[in-house]
């Protein structure tokens, strides 16, 4: 094998080499991240007032007084 054809062999091995722990360190990266945000449930140990919901909290709109956004969404804690 010539030495130029090992040299391009060596940069494409290196090449992903490296790619692969780039990878791996965004993946763990994530990974650490992720204990921050639940997926599968975002509410997870969020304590709500007694009758809030997020769904009545989308009702609630720009211009609504006070006494309407407590009807609309429950009395804050």
């Amino acid at each position: 094998m010539t030495d130029n054809k090992l040299r391009i062999i060596l940069k494409s091995l290196s090449l992903g080499f490296a790619s692969f722990i780039i990878l791996i360190l965004f993946l763990a990266g994530g990974f650490i991240l992720s204990e921050g945000y639940n997926v599968l449930n975002p509410y997870a140990d969020t304590e709500f007032a007694a009758n809030y919901s997020p769904e009545k909290f989308k009702q609630i709109k720009i211009g609504m007084k006070m006494d309407e956004v407590i009807m609309a969404a429950g009395e804050p804690l």
